[in-house]
């Protein structure tokens, strides 16, 4: 009777260190997941912040006018 209630114990303590183990995994992978999408959102601030740098010292606030010989050369 008493190697039943051993081993009855033992699957309980089994279970609940699996349960802590997988709680911890989880709760890592959410940390490092959070890093990462914070990271992620750093680098789009960054690039955007660069590619509208980019396009305003490539084309500085000018429409693009078509003169009438642009017409005719088509």
């Amino acid at each position: 009777m008493n190697s039943f209630e051993d081993k009855h114990n033992s699957d309980n303590i089994n279970s609940s260190s699996t349960i802590t183990t997988a709680l911890t995994y989880n709760y890592f992978i959410k940390i490092h997941f959070e890093k990462i999408m914070d990271i992620r959102k750093e680098k789009n601030a960054i690039n955007n912040s660069t590619s509208t740098v980019n396009k305003e010292r490539r084309h500085p606030q000018q429409e693009h006018t078509m003169l009438p010989s642009d017409h005719h050369q088509r």
